[in-house]
């Protein structure tokens, strides 16, 4: 089996457990945000930012703001507390 065919079955075993009805669908306001950078590598759950539960349902309290290097620019600041 290759690395996609690998990618896909654990999506698709991801999805069977997700209940449709409980995913987010609206960002409710959180009381702590993380800038980090948008590289793929960085490992939030290292760091105690679990992003979902096994069924789909948001886990932690941290909004995630992955910008360019990890640098808190202006924009990056506003659009990750503004958007809801």
């Amino acid at each position: 089996m290759n690395w996609l065919e690998e990618i896909c079955e654990a999506n698709g075993r991801f999805k069977e457990k997700a209940d449709i009805d409980v995913l987010p669908t609206e960002r409710q306001p959180c009381p702590y945000a993380v800038v980090t950078c948008m590289d793929p590598r960085v490992n939030l759950e290292a760091a105690g930012i679990q992003p979902f539960k096994l069924n789909g349902e948001l886990k932690s309290q941290v909004r995630v703001i992955r910008t360019l290097g990890g640098i808190a620019d202006d924009r990056s600041l506003v659009v990750g507390i503004q958007v809801v």
